[in-house]
């Protein structure tokens, strides 16, 4: 497996200690990427190696002249380049549902099966006794990664293979990320706009509290567990999550957070695994509001 960073041409020279931090980051993508297919890549055979890519290579691209921001847009995560195409010699996917939504290899339909389908059904009926939400307003599919259990888009739910797989959360969080999604339909939050602006100026660091730094180390140990990953690249991943080069609107982040607030009053008590989990970006999304207003007024 090859990893390959196009970069800008303004970028004239790359320190040994940059290189690192893009291979790392290239190999952490690519193990999330393989964790999702685990599965069905036992099933098929496939022998999965958890630890580094064979290669990582950081080339300029000397034909491009539109400036950063527009190379940021158009090199987005979930849009692949490759100067050097192979032919593709694995198995053949299966054919994927089109929702309509924009053409991003990451977020297409799947169907569920038939214990996720169970396991839905369960979640959704407890929900409707608890919290008397008719769950037939809404529509929800099943998407093939992203990085929560859950998101909306244009008014869908969408559930993520994490809500699917993760061993660590319990039907009752599972009712508190459905109810979360809800909230936001209910609220019309998907809406609001999804732009991204550039941190004018260098990177800013977070500000961790102790508690919260245990928390964001705690969840990186569970996902590198069974991994070759080195203690210095794991610091290198965990500075990574801390660095922030872009942020959306003040709205986004105020949405998030009211929604947060009301779940958390809805449901007190989830596992202790999701209570870390929506602690820290209840944290998070104070953090992102305050740089967003901050970014805003310069």
């Amino acid at each position: 497996m090859k990893g390959v960073f196009l970069l800008d041409n303004s970028v004239k020279d790359i320190s040994s200690e940059k290189i690192e931090q893009a291979r790392s980051l290239v190999s952490m993508v690519a193990i999330q990427k393989m964790n999702t297919v685990s599965t069905r890549g036992e099933d098929a055979g496939w022998d999965i190696d958890y630890g580094w890519l064979d290669e990582v290579v950081i080339i300029p691209d000397p034909d491009w002249d539109a400036g950063n921001d527009q190379w940021l847009e158009d090199t987005r995560p979930g849009e692949v380049v490759d100067p050097d195409p192979e032919p593709d010699q694995g198995q053949p996917e299966e054919d994927l549902v089109d929702n309509g939504q924009e053409n991003n290899p990451d977020e297409n339909i799947l169907p569920l099966t038939e214990l996720e389908k169970q396991m839905v059904n369960r979640v959704l009926l407890e929900l409707e006794k608890l919290k008397n939400v008719n769950v037939q307003n809404y529509q929800i599919q099943k998407i093939t990664f992203c990085h929560v259990p859950a998101k909306t888009m244009n008014g869908i739910l969408l559930l993520c293979e994490m809500f699917f797989q993760s061993a660590q959360l319990q039907d009752i969080d599972r009712m508190a990320i459905i109810w979360h999604e809800i909230h936001h339909i209910d609220k019309k939050h998907y809406s609001t706009s999804l732009e991204s602006h550039q941190v004018i100026g260098d990177p800013i660091i977070l500000n961790v509290p102790p508690e919260i730094e245990q928390i964001i180390r705690d969840r990186m140990a569970q996902e590198f567990e069974g991994t070759n990953m080195t203690p210095a690249t794991i610091e290198a991943w965990y500075q990574q999550s801390i660095t922030v080069t872009h942020f959306n609107s003040p709205e986004y982040y105020e949405n998030e957070i009211e929604t947060h607030r009301n779940e958390r009053e809805n449901f007190p008590n989830v596992s202790e695994f999701y209570e870390n989990e929506r602690t820290y970006l209840e944290w998070y999304y104070e953090e992102m509001l305050r740089i967003a207003n901050e970014q805003l007024k310069k």
